[in-house]
């Protein structure tokens, strides 16, 4: 079962930011848990799609510099 910290954690906010929702069950809280990761799995994917659609623009030649440039750590 899923804690207000767990639900910060997925959120990325202190605890005391979600602290409004303490009176939800355990079971609502792991519902709204998933729901909020399953959205960021979505958006990170929506994100990394139009990223590559993007890229697709630039010249071949240039993409791995411009794909460098906009992801400087390799995240991508």
């Amino acid at each position: 079962m899923s804690s207000l910290r767990d639900l910060a954690d997925v959120l990325g906010v202190p605890e005391n930011k979600v602290s409004m929702l303490a009176g939800l069950a355990d079971d609502e809280l792991d519902h709204l848990r998933q729901s909020v990761q399953a959205a960021v799995r979505r958006q990170d994917s929506a994100i990394e799609r139009g990223v590559e659609r993007a890229l697709q623009v630039i010249p071949k030649p240039l993409r791995g510099r411009a794909r460098s440039m906009i992801f400087p750590g390799g995240d991508a």
